[in-house]
């Protein structure tokens, strides 16, 4: 007589078309991370910036004490321009700019270079004061969200 053997399956085990589907959703699982880790790309973030003129000086006014901007002490110029880079070394726009104290408080984004510009000449510091700082705040949309990164500009009593 013949004999007739059965492939015992196993308890648990996954063959047949189970098998073929669990493979397929891994496959695809992995496809899809590999795709999207192209497609999603980290936000560039402020890292570095040029401040002209790093430092602003003001010319004492004998008759109030008080110190005023003075654009012959500062390479003949009333303005400030900053220029703002990412990681990479790369400019960046979009960026805002605040500046803020020693009388001035304005704020723009800057240009596809970069770039932003700011008129200074409203710059004064206080009777007896020698030394204070305009705060410089960078604002940019990164990967988490909104960034801030702060600096400061000194002004000078000459």
């Amino acid at each position: 007589m013949k004999e007739v053997r059965r492939i015992r399956k196993e308890k648990g085990a996954v063959v047949g078309l189970p098998l073929y589907i669990l493979i397929a959703v891994v496959v695809a699982a992995v496809s899809l991370a590999v795709i999207l880790s192209f497609m999603v790309s980290k936000a560039p973030t402020v890292a570095s910036w040029d401040i002209i003129p790093p430092k602003l000086y003001c010319k004492t006014d004998n008759t109030t004490g008080k110190a005023y901007f003075d654009p012959s002490l500062n390479n003949n110029t009333d303005h400030v321009t900053i220029k703002v880079y990412d990681e990479n070394g790369n400019p960046l726009s979009g960026v805002q700019v605040k500046i803020e104290g020693c009388g001035i408080h304005d704020a723009d984004f800057t240009n596809g270079v970069g770039v932003v510009s700011f008129n200074v000449s409203g710059v004064y510091l206080d009777k007896n004061v020698n030394i204070d700082y305009i705060t410089v705040t960078f604002t940019y949309q990164g990967t988490l969200g909104e960034e801030s990164k702060t600096t400061s500009i000194p002004v000078i009593r000459k």
